[in-house]
């Protein structure tokens, strides 16, 4: 009880094909993003969800306890420099974005990426991302994790923010 947050609401298309009264509710998916951990919250906590619905009434959840892991920043300043300039020419990177890659700013890279896939299906766009940042086919398990992610709330940025940060990313754009 120490923090509440307000969720944003969204449509959630999986869910209506699962359960076929949910075309009713419009926006049956929620979520609720802590831009850092609250002063007094501790790493280990447990959070508790209570959807109030049109009459007022109160559904309250069971706890759900978790540890609070924040989300890393990604900087990388050790760029495989075989690898990299082909990449930025592809995505179409300018030199002043280069120049903020370079010296550990990702978010030209991911905005680069986004630009270049604007209007694909979902599908589509996770296999066009495997490719560019990967430079391979992607397994059916791994876009299908994807596609669960987006169905869930995630945005194409955070796709492509999950995939830089992948080991096999690293291994291939960043120098130890």
């Amino acid at each position: 009880g120490k923090v509440t947050l307000p969720a944003q609401l969204f449509r959630w298309d999986a869910l209506h094909q699962l359960m076929p009264w949910y075309p009713k509710t419009e926006l049956p998916g929620f979520k609720a993003e802590i831009p850092s951990r609250p002063d007094g919250l501790y790493l280990n906590t447990d959070l508790r969800v209570e959807v109030v619905d049109g009459r007022g009434d109160v559904t309250p959840s069971d706890h759900v306890f978790l540890q609070w892991h924040p989300r890393k920043t990604i900087r990388y300043t050790k760029w495989n420099e075989e690898m990299l300039p082909a990449l930025l020419r592809t995505l179409e990177v300018d030199d002043e974005g280069a120049k903020r890659i370079r010296t550990g700013d990702i978010s030209p890279l991911v905005d680069a990426v986004l630009a270049a896939h604007p209007e694909m299906t979902d599908d589509a766009f996770i296999r066009t991302v495997y490719g560019s940042l990967l430079g391979r086919i992607a397994e059916e398990e791994a876009v299908g994790f994807y596609l669960m992610r987006l169905s869930r709330g995630a945005q194409r940025r955070d796709i492509v923010e999950a995939i830089m940060a992948s080991k096999e990313f690293k291994a291939r754009m960043v120098v130890k």
